[in-house]
């Protein structure tokens, strides 16, 4: 390999140790510190507080809004047709080349 323009000098450290390869690189330690743990973990308040109803309300409006957006419909009829095309998509990704399964 050769890089045409390339110049380098060698470059000392100031320090007259010679070595300045050691002196780029960081010099890690293990210093051991003891662990304090308390009987029980911290309790973290909850981000939602809610009613002991709220699952009864949430499924009377889901079901609301799946009678508005006619869900039943969309999964009888458009939800098969889109499995199919995906399916033969796949199919004809595998037996196209370079995928070719022979």
């Amino acid at each position: 390999m050769s890089i045409s323009g390339l110049t380098a000098r060698k470059v000392n450290s100031g320090s007259g140790d010679g070595d300045l390869a050691s002196q780029c690189f960081y010099e890690y330690r293990w210093e051991p510190k003891a662990l304090t743990a308390s009987e029980a973990p911290p309790r973290r308040a909850g981000v939602l507080r809610l009613e002991p109803t709220f699952g009864e309300a949430m499924e009377a409006v889901c079901a609301s809004v799946e009678a508005e957006a006619h869900w039943a419909r969309y999964y009888r009829e458009a939800e098969p047709l889109l499995s199919a095309a995906a399916a033969a998509h796949v199919l004809s990704a595998f037996a196209a080349p370079p995928l070719a399964w022979r």
